[in-house]
Formats: structure tokens, sequence, C-alpha cells
């Protein structure tokens, strides 16, 4: 699905870099066969933060979230990449808002997320084979909101979250023969977070926040071994994760802090290396983040910090 790039340096000096609209100076990018920049695609119908994203038999798919009231939601919205086209989708079961959101082979789950008001829920759903309804799954070992989920190839890799608001958890979990089993625990606990994967045995989980604020720290689970790796640059929550390929390995994309939103894009790969893509033209936080066709595309998300200032703004970004 996406390829590996090249990364050409720069012979030049390189300026310094402008403020971004937050008043934050963003980390300096590498010349690189990557297009320029973001380009803009259809905007959703709703304006919406705070949701899951997944890619499913071509399209891409967002559930839940917050309106732009600030009220959870059950919508659920497709996005044809190849026409450019939105429309809705089967109603999720409940309202929810911060779930997790992953395709796996002919399976699309909902995964957990906080229900109202704010009380996390072990709640699985898996879309239903006809595409209309969602049916109950294996519920997730404990309650968990704002973790983040992968399919590695061969299972769902779930990992972070919080059980109760503002208490934060690193246990990582896999769905194997519809059964959730624990197969480690972060180097540092923390939710909104991101997550990405090669397709190939690897998931990244980047960033996040805990009780202590923005975390820059990032983990890679391979097999059972759930191991850090080199921490972005920035640290931030309300990221959402894409793989660009071996080059790369997992970005993470937008996210908060208390000061502001980012547009920041960094990667990194299997080997620790880290390197950053262009940024979003809108930052934001709350975000979806996938990979369709070697395309990467970022979808909706808050552009002020908290439940503010929702979105309906679609960017992609071409990866080749």
């Amino acid at each position: 699905m996406v390829i590996a790039f090249a990364l050409i340096l720069s012979a030049c000096s390189t300026p310094a870099p402008a403020p971004t609209a937050q008043g934050k100076a963003p980390v300096p990018q590498a010349a690189s066969a990557i297009a320029a920049g973001w380009e803009r695609a259809a905007a959703a119908p709703v304006k919406l933060g705070e949701v899951g994203a997944a890619v499913f038999k071509g399209k891409i798919w967002t559930a839940g979230g917050f309106t732009a009231d600030q009220q959870p939601t059950t919508k659920v919205l497709v996005f044809d990449p190849v026409n450019n086209y939105w429309r809705s989708g089967p109603d999720a079961p409940e309202a929810v808002h911060h779930p997790a959101m992953v395709a796996a082979g002919d399976k699309l789950y909902l995964i957990g997320g906080y229900v109202v008001p704010h009380d996390a829920t072990a709640h699985v759903w898996v879309l239903d084979p006809s595409g209309q309804s969602w049916v109950a799954g294996p519920p997730l070992p404990e309650k968990r909101a704002a973790g983040a989920a992968a399919w590695d190839g061969k299972r769902v890799v779930f990992g972070g979250g919080t059980f109760v608001e503002g208490q934060p958890r690193g246990d990582v979990f896999a769905l194997e023969n519809d059964t959730w089993r624990r197969l480690g625990a972060f180097s540092k606990a923390r939710e909104h977070l991101g997550a990405a994967t090669d397709g190939n045995g690897t998931v990244w989980f980047l960033a996040g926040r805990n009780t202590s604020g923005p975390q820059a720290d990032n983990d890679i689970v391979k097999g059972d071994t759930v191991s850090p790796t080199t921490p972005m640059p920035i640290a931030r929550g309300g990221v959402a994760g894409f793989y660009a390929g071996e080059a790369r390995g997992g970005c993470s994309a937008g996210g908060e802090d208390v000061q502001g939103t980012y547009g920041e894009v960094q990667c990194v790969n299997a080997n620790g290396e880290v390197s950053n893509l262009p940024n979003l033209g809108i930052p934001r936080h709350g975000i979806g983040a996938v990979v369709v066709d070697n395309t990467a595309y970022v979808l909706l998300g808050g552009s002020k910090p908290n439940l503010v200032a929702m979105t309906d703004v679609v960017e992609k970004l071409p990866l080749s």
C-alpha cells in the first residue's frame, strides 16, 4: 500500500523557520522527494473532532467524535478518495468520542472511547458483513478511551488510553482468535496517542499525554515485545498516526498542548531515526489519519485546544 522513498539532502543552508500560527517555531524539515505540502480534499459534511478513522475496502471511515456544539455523536461518515465524495455510514450503536478504529482484513472495528458523559467503555463493535449495522465484538479487558489501535498484518494491537479520565494506562493488548491478550506495557503510560503499522508485524505507538502533560515518547511493538524507541522532537497529545514507508516509519500528525495546536508531522523508523514531513496546512488535534494508495490523509479535528473549533477539513499528501 505504501512504498519507501529516498531522502534528498539539500546542499544549501536552511534559513531559520518562521513561527507557526500558534506562535511556536516548527522543527526544521529536510528537503525530500515528498510533495511540497498537503492539499485539500473534499470537506466532510459535518465538523467533528476526537474521531476514530480507518481505511476499509478502499474507503476512509470515520466514527464518533464531538460535533461543533461539543456533543458526542453516533455519526459514521465514509469518504471515497477516488471520487472525492462523502456519504453516511451506519450509525454507531452508542454516542462515543475518543474511540479507536481499525480495519483488520474483512472486518472493521470500533474500539473503546468515552460514552456519555465522560465514562470510558470496553465496548468493541464490528461492522456487520452487510455493511449496514454494527454487532458486538470481544470487549477490551478493561475500559479504555483515547487509546490507539493498528492491524499488524495478523492481529489488532491496541495500546494506551485511559480507564478513568486523567488516569492513563500503558497496557498493550492483541486481539487473537477473538480474545484479547496482554503483551506488555509502554515505558510511560499515556493516552491521546497515535498508532501506525507497516502491516508486516510492527506497530508504532506515538506521542500522547499523561498526568504530567504532553509526551514525546514512542514505543514499538514486534511480536510479544513492547519496547521504547527514539522520542519525537515535540511533546504533544491529540495526535494521529500513519505509516509512511520503511525510510520514515510511523508518523504522528497534528496534536495539541495548552498553548495551541500543532501542524507538525514527525516520523520515527524501525531503526529509531527521526524525520519530518511537511506541516499540515491547518494545525489541529483530535484528528484521524490513514494512508490510501500511497497517499496520507488527515481528517477533521479541532483547530484550537480542548473541545472547541471542530473542523470539516481533509488534507492529503502523496508519499512518493
